[in-house]
């Protein structure tokens, strides 16, 4: 079974459309509002695992990775007309991972390489999978996010959170330990002035950061002492950032340049939680809870705070009139601009993961 080299974006095959599971249409328990389920099938069915879905700004384009063979994964990109369809691997590699899109779709970034070597890549419709950098200097990166049309791009390399655009090239963004240490950027806003990750901390740990070329890298704080924070996604609008505060237990947060740091509530026997994307006015934040995830009978779901209020998204799936019988919601991994389309993780009825879209219309 293939082992992820890297972390995912939340502290981490082809089948056609037809194939997907698209469970319900149309939903008259909402005062006549209609949403949609699906399942975004795999790049193999003979090893059908798909997973980590992330959304363009407007929930038409999903991007993620499914399986292709034993400890082999592609990246692919899904959209209702198409499906899902693979996006291909850089030179000598046998893994590829999609971990973000331009606001628009057109534009995927992520990583590509061996279990030793990864290299961050940039995908477009014309020319296909090229490596952002190269050298050895880019052995060790990954490409984690992108604006909304594809010119700024960030991630990490070589243990350093950067920021790339086509005329500067990449550039390191440093570290809130000082001079050296590791940081990682795993979220841009939609103009692409905004840089939010984690990094080593002065007092030991990680913290979650917050970037502007004029405020350079400045840290968000932890939810209690002894606690590192980690920051997974910032709104489109660079207002809200979310994430998760790692200690006794995972908690997740979300931090406003008016109000600073807070935690979000976790629901029922469910105390671990981290949250992963954010609607653009920062009102809808999606994520994970889990009851215990020391403990093989953890139970895992995909949630939402909307307004702070914590819910299932297996229970707004069902309030449209929607069936999610034999579905397990493990997570949700991303959330659309406006809110009304999140995807995330799940076993689907056969017992497979399998990566899933909601929207409402």
């Amino acid at each position: 079974m293939l082992v992820r080299s890297y972390r995912s974006k939340s502290q981490s095959r082809s089948l056609a459309f037809a194939a997907c599971v698209l469970l319900a249409l149309t939903a008259p328990a909402l005062a006549g509002k209609a949403a949609t389920f699906v399942g975004l099938g795999f790049l193999n069915s003979s090893i059908p695992v798909s997973e980590s879905p992330q959304l363009d700004s407007n929930g038409t384009v999903v991007v993620g990775d499914s399986y292709i063979g034993e400890s082999q994964s592609e990246a692919y990109s899904w959209t209702r007309s198409g499906g899902i369809v693979g996006l291909g691997l850089l030179s000598n590699a046998n893994l590829s991972f999609a971990l973000g899109v331009s606001g628009e779709g057109s534009t995927i970034v992520g990583e590509s390489g061996t279990t030793s070597v990864q290299k961050a890549f940039l995908w477009s419709q014309k020319k296909g999978m090229a490596a952002l950098g190269s050298g050895t200097d880019w052995h060790h990166s990954s490409a984690t996010a992108t604006d909304d049309n594809g010119s700024v791009i960030v991630g990490t390399l070589n243990d350093q959170a950067f920021r790339w655009t086509k005329s500067g090239g990449a550039v390191g963004l440093g570290f809130l330990s000082g001079s050296t240490g590791v940081s990682d950027a795993t979220g841009t806003d939609a103009a692409g002035d905004v840089v939010v990750g984690y990094s080593s901390a002065t007092g030991g740990g990680h913290e979650a950061f917050y970037w502007t070329s004029n405020l350079g890298m400045v840290g968000l704080g932890q939810l209690s002492a002894g606690a590192s924070s980690y920051a997974t996604a910032v709104s489109a609008d660079g207002n809200t950032v979310v994430g998760y505060s790692s200690g006794a237990t995972e908690t997740a947060f979300y931090w406003t340049v008016l109000t600073g740091l807070h935690s979000l509530n976790a629901p029922k026997n469910a105390p671990f939680t981290n949250a992963n994307g954010v609607s653009q006015n920062g009102s809808i934040i999606v994520g994970c809870a889990r009851s215990n995830p020391n403990k093989k009978s953890s139970i895992a779901e995909a949630v939402q705070w909307d307004n702070g209020t914590v819910q299932k998204i297996s229970a707004i799936v069902a309030k449209y009139g929607i069936s999610l019988t034999g579905w397990s919601l493990t997570c949700a991994t991303s959330i659309s601009a406006d809110g009304k389309s999140i995807a995330g993780n799940g076993v689907d009825p056969a017992g497979h993961q399998e990566a899933w879209l909601f929207q409402v219309e």
